[in-house]
């Protein structure tokens, strides 16, 4: 979403920058194409790099912001760090895009960052969400009320469209017929994302309807997760799953795609895949958590988190449907990303609160 927001504003109006505290990640180069220089800390977890905050301490110095905006917990905090390197006259905003359904399943140190965001979050004069649940989440934690923002993530809805030329390459590809209904889901490996439930559904709905597949993409989803093969064969549905890893092509994934599906049990805030699949017309099933049930609206099915009966249930409703109903759920869903989640909406928004907040000092 980062890379997508410094797409779409203006560099004639913004310039900027990008410090990333590990290394330039998988999107590193994608941000570089967009003329934005990044800077890396290359910090680890595992110890503290004091030769980091030298680092930003420099990268301020030469830079000399005018607005500082963390993005996400760690990055938050180094955001203060930044402004007071810059004697504390430049104005800091937050960017919070989780949800805390429990913070016992936080990650250790994720908590404490979580908690002593808590205590410092005063200090930016604004703080962003994705999601609204995930504001109130952060507020009973005591995070500070008076500076929320809520701007969801944005679509570009050029790249993520529907294209039956590209579905049919794709389903011909991977050797899905016709008359196949595949029902994906595209998120990585981690214990927030559930896939053990959607497998467990996937055996349920398999045994029931023939004519169904099942997809699964994301970083770590592979022949090599053994956590995830012994899941499949446990269900027996070997032959009726596909492992892809981690994909570049995800539109022309999502085309190809019948029904698109997640089964978070926490963490998300507003989950941008679905909000994708949605932009190419494809119905979808999530579990309620972050603002999920807020983003499909009517055009798709909610169920609660963890609750395998009530998502086999949901997917039952869809794959019964005929292909004309369908069809128009996902014309609907594309429609309401287009007029309420469109990538160029998002950036507007953003660029009205960095005005704001910039004229207010």
């Amino acid at each position: 979403m980062l890379r997508r927001l410094l797409s779409a504003i203006p560099n004639k109006e913004y310039q900027s920058f990008v410090v990333s505290l590990t290394d330039s990640g998988p999107i590193g180069k994608s941000i570089e194409m967009l003329d934005v220089p990044i800077f890396t800390l290359e910090m680890s977890s595992k110890r503290v790099n004091l030769n980091a905050f030298r680092s930003l301490r420099t990268i301020v110095t030469d830079t000399a912001p005018d607005l500082i905006q963390g993005w996400m917990y760690h990055g938050n905090l180094m955001a203060l760090i930044a402004s007071f390197f810059s004697k504390g006259e430049t104005p800091v905003i937050w960017n919070i895009r989780h949800s805390i359904g429990d913070l016992g399943r936080e990650k250790f140190l994720t908590r404490q960052v979580i908690r002593l965001g808590a205590r410092l979050s005063k200090r930016p004069k604004k703080i962003i969400y994705n999601a609204t649940v995930s504001a109130l989440q952060h507020e009973a934690l005591g995070y500070e009320c008076g500076g929320r923002v809520i701007i969801p993530n944005g679509v570009d809805l050029t790249r993520f469209s529907p294209n039956e030329g590209t579905r049919a390459k794709v389903r011909q590809r991977l050797g899905y017929e016709s008359n196949s209904i595949v029902i994906g889901l595209l998120a990585r490996s981690h214990p927030m994302k559930a896939h053990k439930s959607f497998i467990r559904a996937a055996g349920a709905i398999s045994r029931e309807f023939h004519n169904t597949q099942f997809l699964m993409a994301g970083r770590g989803i592979d022949a090599e997760n053994k956590e995830l093969m012994r899941s499949i064969k446990s269900e027996k549905i070997e032959d009726r799953v596909r492992l892809l890893g981690e994909q570049s092509e995800v539109p022309e994934i999502l085309t190809a795609l019948d029904i698109v599906t997640l089964t978070s049990e926490w963490g998300e805030g507003f989950p941008n895949i679905i909000a994708e699949a949605m932009a190419c017309e494809r119905p979808c099933v999530v579990t309620d958590v972050g603002d999920s049930g807020f983003l499909v609206g009517n055009t798709g099915l909610l169920v609660p988190p963890n609750d395998i009966d009530a998502f086999v249930r949901a997917l039952r409703t869809l794959i019964s449907e005929d292909r004309v109903k369908r069809n128009l759920r996902g014309k609907n869903a594309r429609s309401r990303i287009s007029q309420n989640f469109s990538l160029g909406q998002v950036a507007m928004r953003y660029q009205n609160l960095y005005g704001e907040v910039l004229a207010n000092g």
